[in-house]
């Protein structure tokens, strides 16, 4: 794959990221943010692993192996947490976005280092 498709791949992810993390902002800023006390320990966890998510979206625009895992380690977390307590699951979610962004930050990671490792 040449480098110039991997650079716009690449640009496309972080900005995909970035308008997820602001639509995260705007909607915790527009229904005002959560108050950690008053939470109860299921939604708490759920916090939790969408913070985890969204700091692994910004991790990833310098090192996008370790936010690629984060993303996934957050999303999957936050799935078995709804599959262990019962919660409701969409099929197709605004969290499933999380998912694609980890799985093509992961595999950008794999071509620049297969590149580099072809240079």
């Amino acid at each position: 794959m040449s480098s110039s498709l991997i650079t716009v791949i690449r640009w496309t992810a972080r900005i995909a990221g970035l308008l997820i993390v602001l639509v995260v902002l705007t909607l915790a800023i527009g229904e005002g943010l959560p108050n950690p006390t008053a939470m109860t320990f299921p939604e708490a966890i759920m916090s939790v692993f969408l913070l985890f998510m969204l700091a692994g979206i910004l991790i990833a625009w310098k090192r996008e192996l370790l936010g690629g895992a984060m993303l996934l380690a957050g999303y999957l977390g936050y799935r078995a947490h709804e599959l262990l307590n019962r919660l409701p699951m969409q099929l197709f979610s605004f969290l499933d976005l999380f998912l694609l962004l980890g799985l093509v930050n992961i595999a950008l990671w794999r071509l620049a280092k297969r590149e580099r490792m072809q240079s």
